[in-house]
């Protein structure tokens, strides 16, 4: 057993990794999350709990690990905003899954001063964490990563028509605080 899990670890983690990095600014803590979601992993299957490897497939076992990843973010997340910290979004959080740098409102702004559009990427990280925390991650997938809705659906293992309720409503609010509060027209 000791041999299944370190292989599950060795294939999976740099996949959650990709996912904490997104979410969890400080590195160790992304490593923490990482290893508390292994062990929740091999918890739950040795107690018979969540993932029954023969009724699902790899697919389905990917989601279950992104579920318990999510969890265990939401948990860190809620311990340090009552600790007083706050959640801080990294600028990698404007970059698509391709690396380009991407985000909806402000594909049709072309603004030809480099100093004007790292104003504009720092009102943006600001207004996305005004967004409730799972808004902010859809918001994240869908708008910068750009993510389809079925994937983050899976992802979030949420029902489709609530991911796209929730990019709608996070969209207005977005372009609410951004044009009250940075002057911005979109």
């Amino acid at each position: 057993m000791k041999n299944d899990f370190t292989k599950i670890y060795d294939e999976y983690k740099p996949l959650i990794m990709i996912f904490l990095h997104n979410k969890v600014r400080l590195q160790e803590d992304r490593e923490e999350i990482c290893n508390d979601v292994f062990s929740h992993m091999f918890t739950a299957i040795q107690n018979g709990n969540g993932y029954n490897p023969k009724h699902d497939s790899k697919a389905k076992f990917t989601t279950w690990l992104h579920t318990i990843a999510k969890n265990l973010v939401i948990d860190y997340n809620r311990k340090n905003t009552a600790n007083g910290q706050t959640c801080t979004l990294p600028t990698s959080d404007l970059v698509n899954k391709n690396g380009d740098v991407s985000f909806e409102f402000i594909s049709r702004q072309k603004s030809e001063n480099v100093i004007e559009n790292k104003e504009l990427h720092r009102n943006i990280r600001r207004a996305i964490r005004t967004l409730k925390p799972q808004e902010k991650q859809i918001a994240i997938l869908r708008l910068v990563k750009e993510y389809e809705y079925n994937e983050i659906a899976e992802m979030l293992d949420i029902p489709l028509n609530n991911v796209k309720v929730i990019v709608f409503r996070a969209k207005e609010k977005l372009q609410k605080v951004l044009r009250t509060d940075y002057a911005l027209v979109g």
